[in-house]
């Protein structure tokens, strides 16, 4: 409410006597105030004077007045303040007038004296005017704040964006706007411009939606005309529409696409590429369409092979592609926007990769190859290049050669297809003079492995002459008689070259003789025959030797190879005996084992003659058999194949022996001897036999027998058990084969016994066979059926319908009809129970009602099981019985009740784990144990309930199950759920269970467990220098408590910069700031601390990091007030005459420059270094006045500054002189005169 105050509220009192009796003062004041106090109600304004008998003070239009008129003694009245004044009351529109009107009426009546002579009272009224100055006490304020506008981000600089003009209003009776300004928020893209009064915000920066910020709040504040003024604030919220000033954009710079050749099912088909094709316009708020188009590279051969879908950018072939006429594509892709295709549009490279199709085979260059290399080429010797092509392209027509060649001589390089030497030891070409390869290609990288035909090289090997003639005997036996005439042949030496050709000719000639044999006999070099030059009986000499070589003739004789062979001639006399055996006939024994080429004879024959070349010959054997033979020269006999006595046990053989002339013939008589090689042999693969148990020892069981081919004690059979267990049940007679039995058998313990015999025979070295025994035994009645449980236990609910309540089994240990069984009730009530005597199922006969008879719950009987055929067994055994207990059981027939429907408990949320929360109760009044203890459960066991309680399903109590957090994100503040109360489940009817529930509500206090937390761990801001005291440095924080009634406080700690608005969290500066102050940090951390109104308060923090950040507000200060430097005259432009040095306390970069003075003779480098650009002359000028400007243009960082500052100062260069003019006289020439005889007088001066 507006406030009287004395120093601003003028009261003016007009009193007009409106009749000329009346002694009515008239006052006009003025009350000026001596302090700044306020006028309160009951304040004396003024006083006066007055004879009038009565004076009233009347309210203007019947409202209260704002004056008093209070009477003093002798006619003095007082006026005093009787409320205080509000404008918005005394004139209720929007703007006051400032003036109210109270009227004074006056009452009198006519002085006794006479002055007035009038009778009768008389009414005089006048006016109190009191003129009131309004206080400024009202700030301005602007009409439907916050406001909003949305420019485009291509709008011009320096246009103007708002106005405020009209939008501000005060309720101020003087009030009017003096201005706006932009307080916070224009980060130097928005100034206020224009009339103060105006408000025209306008931009002065350029905008980029795309880059930069789209959204600017600005603080406007508006001040009034007031005295002092006051000021308000409101927010201008400015949002950047995108402008189209950006191109469209491919994604990718690269997409790929491979098309396979010769498809046409490919053409006139999209395809995606990798990635797929895409692209966005950069003007991210406009995002206008884009379409695509093919810009160069999709034809060739003046063919356009591709286009493109304009909208989906999937490419689409327009013929058929072949691999071999081009195999890619490098297709320049381009966007473009729809509406604006000529200007906005951009490039993307597309690769089109055309696909080979396998579609040819390797072949190689010739269908066959014939080579010829040396026989005795080495390892790895290049036979054959083979060429081959594959008209495919990349990896389908990637192929490997392959060799096949079964000796392993030669293969083949996969790669270069170079036929090679690979065993160079197989290649003889005595051995083998021509060899065939079997060569193909396949292809090794694709998916069809295309195989080429096979092609054959044939490689012939030349010969090498690499062997040496070679004997057919390395010796050499002849005869000759010693009557044979001149030239007779005595024999033939032979030797062979397998080389061929000349290397394979081979010449003979005698290297040495014995006793002159040389001269006796002959040898042709070409034939190798051996003859007689001469008659060999006289003189008689028994036996010549001669060594004959044997060379071959290659071309090079060097090259020749050459072997010799010992040749014996013996020279016999005339043969007139025949010779005869030694020791004939012959008998011998012979073992069948005798190996294969085992001599067993040495037949010996004789000559009278002398001969000793005597040959022996094999004839024939009885029964005909090639068993034998006869070595020719020594005579010994030998076996040709093995003897068998079982198929042959004696031979008759004839032999013979000659002399050359006469032939003797004999005979050897073999017998064959047994070697015990044949095994025992049984008739059949499997003995079985069959027994009756529980006979006694020594029954027969039945009869084994085995044969033996071989003869003597080699077929001597003898029998044995090989099974232990079986050897203690039977006995095997050794000798005979008969099995009997040992014991009493029992088919119970074994039924069945399997075992082997082993049948051997008495050679030194045994042989021996097995065979299988199986022995049956046959059962007889001599078990009695027993029951698999000695006793039984089974229950059976009250008013069930008669029927099976049992199975009972009873075993029998016999077989077939001896183990059949009857069951009967041997004991017990028969007249309730039964049982069903062929498989043993007790049953009820009656319905049992324990109403009726409650004492009968128990009932106990027992239960025979005995065969049904007569008993064989030698011991008497009793039947087997078992007993059978039946539980009569109650029927659940009530349902449990809850003592109440609704449950509701208190917790508070910090209550521990475990803890117990309440109970519920409910009974059941059925008799049974079972049947009157509920269990209790979650009847939603997935309930937030369930997952945080847990319910004791015997007892009822409801526990803590896992922590409780009534605050945000868990917000555990209430929990209803449903409780389930069943009696327990029966044990033949589930449809008698009884479930019956209850609602539990339980509520959660909370207590103050979380401490306040900030939105943020950390803040930084940045704090331009120059912003005043009291300024929202345009930082909100924000703390929260996720507790319940908690309320937040924050004040900021370690350094008085900031204070916090508490409720609002904006933070204002409250110091001054000086960037440049060295003594004072650029950068403060603040901790800021936010308490809750817990009874114990908790508390969160934060840190706030303020960056001061540098203005430009002041200006470069040079360390000098004037530079005087002197220079010589004459010295070379770029001397340094000095250096000018000035320092930015802002710490911005400082520029020099020359703008008065420099003229082109200096110059100032930007070290400060002032150099002369050309040389000074002392004659002409002996002094050089310069002004040099030192200017912050830059930031430190390199940035250009908006207000630059610059300072001058003056430098004064002084030209020192060099002694660089000779002297000069005044004039050319000088005359003078002079008087003979004249001394001592100065002539002339120059």
């Amino acid at each position: 409410m507006p406030q009287w105050n004395v120093s601003s509220v003028l009261f003016l009192l007009l009193l007009k006597a409106l009749i000329s009796y009346c002694e009515f003062v008239s006052y006009v004041e003025t009350i000026h105030s001596d302090s700044d106090k306020d006028v309160t109600s009951g304040k004396v304004l003024f006083n006066f004077s007055t004879t009038a008998i009565r004076l009233d003070l009347i309210p203007r239009d019947g409202l209260e007045g704002y004056l008093q008129l209070k009477s003093l003694s002798n006619g003095t009245y007082h006026i005093v303040v009787d409320r205080d004044v509000d404008l918005n009351e005394l004139n209720p529109t929007s703007y006051p007038v400032p003036n109210t009107k109270e009227k004074l009426q006056c009452n009198y009546s006519t002085p006794s004296a006479g002055r007035c002579q009038l009778n009768r009272r008389v009414k005089v009224t006048s006016s109190v005017t009191v003129a009131i100055r309004d206080v400024n006490d009202k700030a301005p304020f602007f009409l439907c704040a916050p406001y909003h506008k949305v420019i485009n981000e291509l709008t011009m600089v320096s246009t103007t964006v708002f106005t405020f003009s009209g939008l501000a209003a005060d309720y101020d009776i003087d009030g009017g706007i003096s201005g706006y300004n932009i307080v916070s928020g224009d980060e130097g893209v928005f100034v206020m411009s224009g009339a103060a009064s105006e408000g025209c915000v306008v931009l002065q920066e350029t905008l980029d939606y795309d880059h930069g910020p789209r959204k600017y709040t600005l603080n406007i504040s508006v001040t009034d005309t007031g005295d002092p003024p006051l000021s308000n604030w409101a927010l201008l919220y400015i949002t950047l529409a995108d402008g189209d000033d950006q191109n469209p954009v491919f994604d990718h710079n690269i997409y790929h696409l491979t098309l396979p050749e010769k498809q046409l099912t490919v053409v006139n088909s999209s395809f995606s590429t990798d990635p797929a094709i895409s692209a966005h316009d950069l003007d991210l708020g406009i995002n206008d369409t884009v379409a695509y188009t093919l810009d160069a590279g999709y034809s060739h051969n003046g063919i356009s092979y591709f286009s493109v879908d304009h909208m989906t950018g999937h490419v689409i072939p327009l013929h058929v592609l072949d691999c071999s006429e081009k195999d890619q594509f490098i297709i320049q892709l381009k966007t473009y926007q729809v509406n604006n295709p000529t200007s906005r549009f951009s490039y993307a490279t597309l690769i089109v990769t055309v696909e080979d199709v396998n579609d040819h085979r390797p072949v190689i260059q010739l269908s066959s190859y014939n080579v010829t290399i040396p026989e005795n080429s080495p390892r790895n010797y290049h036979v054959l290049t083979l060429q081959a092509v594959d008209y495919d392209r990349g990896s389908n027509a990637v192929f490997a050669f392959h060799a096949i060649d079964p000796g392993g001589s030669f293969d083949i390089s996969p790669h270069s297809g170079v036929l090679y030497v690979r065993d160079p030891m197989k290649l003889d070409r005595e051995v083998q003079d021509t060899f065939s390869v079997i060569v193909y290609t396949e292809e090794t990288e694709s998916l069809e492995r295309h195989r080429s035909d096979n092609v054959t090289v044939t490689i012939t090997l030349s010969d090498a002459n690499d062997n040496s003639p070679a004997f057919m005997n390395d010796t050499y036996h002849f005869r000759v008689t010693s009557l044979a005439p001149v030239n007779s042949d005595v024999g033939t030496v032979s030797a062979a070259d397998l080389d061929q050709g000349r290397n394979a000719e081979v010449h003979y000639q005698i290297l040495f003789a014995t006793k002159q044999a040389q001269f006796i006999f002959s040898l042709d070099g070409t034939t190798g025959m051996i003859s007689t030059r001469k008659r060999l009986n006289t003189p008689y000499v028994d036996r010549y030797v001669l060594t004959i070589e044997a060379r071959d003739q290659p071309v090079f004789h060097s090259h020749s190879r050459s072997c010799v062979a010992k040749v014996t001639i013996e020279v016999e006399l005339a043969n007139e005996h025949a010779p005869h055996f030694i020791g004939a006939p012959y008998h011998v024994t012979v073992s069948e084992a005798t190996p294969v080429g085992s001599s067993f004879l040495h037949l010996q024959a004789t000559d009278d003659d002398g001969d000793v070349d005597l040959v022996y010959e094999y004839l024939s054997t009885h029964p005909p058999c090639r068993c034998f033979n006869i070595d020719t020269n020594s005579g010994w006999v030998y076996t040709l194949k093995p003897l068998d006595r079982e198929q042959v046990d004696s031979f008759k053989l004839q032999v013979t022996v000659s002399d050359g002339k006469y032939n003797v013939t004999t005979n050897i008589n073999v017998t064959v001897d047994d070697v015990n090689d044949n095994d025992p042999e049984f008739p059949v693969v499997t003995y079985d036999f069959n027994v009756t148990e529980e006979q006694p020892p020594g029954v027969t069981v039945g009869h084994i027998q085995a044969t033996d081919h071989d003869m003597g004690v080699n077929a001597a059979v003898e029998y044995l058990i090989a099974s232990t267990r079986a050897s203690k049940d039977f006995h095997l007679d050794p000798e005979t084969g008969e099995l009997t039995t040992t014991m009493s058998l029992d088919r119970e313990t074994v039924s069945r016994y399997q075992f082997l015999v082993v049948a051997r025979d008495g050679g030194n070295t045994s042989r021996s066979v097995f065979v299988s025994v199986s022995v049956s035994v046959t059962d007889i009645n001599d078990n009695v059926p027993v029951f698999s449980e000695d006793t039984y236990s089974v229950s059976v609910v009250e008013k069930s319908a008669p029927g099976d309540v049992l199975q009972l089994q009873a075993e029998d240990a016999d077989s077939a009809n001896n183990a059949d069984i009857v069951y009967v009730i041997s004991r017990g009530n028969t007249s309730l129970f039964g049982i069903n005597a062929e498989d043993g199922t007790l049953f009820t006969r009656v319905t049992f009602d324990l109403s009726v008879a409650r004492k009968w719950r128990l009932y106990s009987l027992t239960i025979m099981a005995y065969n049904s055929a007569s008993f064989d067994g030698a011991v008497v055994r009793q039947n087997g019985t078992a007993q059978v207990t039946v539980h009569i059981v109650d029927l659940n027939d009530n349902s449990p009740v809850f003592t109440r429907s609704t449950y509701s408990f208190i917790i508070r949320e910090d209550i521990a784990v475990g803890s117990t929360v309440g109970r519920v109760i409910a009974v059941d009044n059925d008799d049974s144990d079972r049947n009157s203890f509920p269990r209790y459960w979650f009847k939603d066991v997935h309930s937030p309930a369930a997952r945080k309680f847990m319910l004791d399903s015997f007892t009822g109590v409801i526990r803590v199950k896992h922590p409780i957090d009534r605050d945000t994100p868990a917000a555990d503040t209430y929990f209803v759920f449903t409780v389930v109360a069943s009696d327990m489940v029966p044990v033949h009817d589930t449809s008698v269970i009884h479930n019956v529930t209850a609602v539990v509500n339980i509520t959660i206090l909370d207590v103050n467990d979380n401490a306040p937390t900030f939105s943020s761990d950390f803040y930084t801001v940045e704090v331009l220098e120059n912003v005043t005291v009291g300024t929202d440095i345009g930082l909100i924080v924000e703390a929260e408590d996720r507790d319940t009634l908690d309320q937040l406080g924050t004040s900021p700690l370690s350094f008085c910069l900031l204070r916090v608005d508490t409720l609002s969290g904006h933070l204002l500066l409250d110091v001054s700031l000086d960037y440049d102050d060295r003594e004072r940090p650029s950068t403060y951390t603040l901790t800021l601390l936010a308490v809750d109104s817990g009874q114990t308060p908790l508390t969160g923090t934060a840190t706030i990091r303020v960056d001061i950040v540098n203005v430009n507000d002041n200006w470069p200060v040079f360390n000098l007030s004037e530079y005087h430097f002197t220079v010589a005259e004459n010295e070379a432009a770029g001397h340094v005459i000095g250096r000018l040095h000035a320092n930015d306390p802002d710490g911005d970069l400082v520029t020099y420059e020359i703008p008065v003075g420099a003229g082109d003779m200096f110059a100032i480098l930007q070290n400060g270094e002032l150099r002369l650009l050309s040389s000074l002359d002392y004659e002409l000028s002996r002094l050089h006045s310069l002004v040099v400007r030192a200017s912050d243009i830059y930031s430190s960082s390199g940035e250009l500054l908006d207000t630059p500052h610059d300072t001058m100062v003056s430098v004064i260069v002084t030209v020192e002189d060099r002694n660089d003019n000779m002297p000069v006289f005044e004039t050319g020439r000088y005359n003078v005169t002079v008087a003979e005889d004249t001394a001592d007088t100065t002539l002339l001066k120059v």
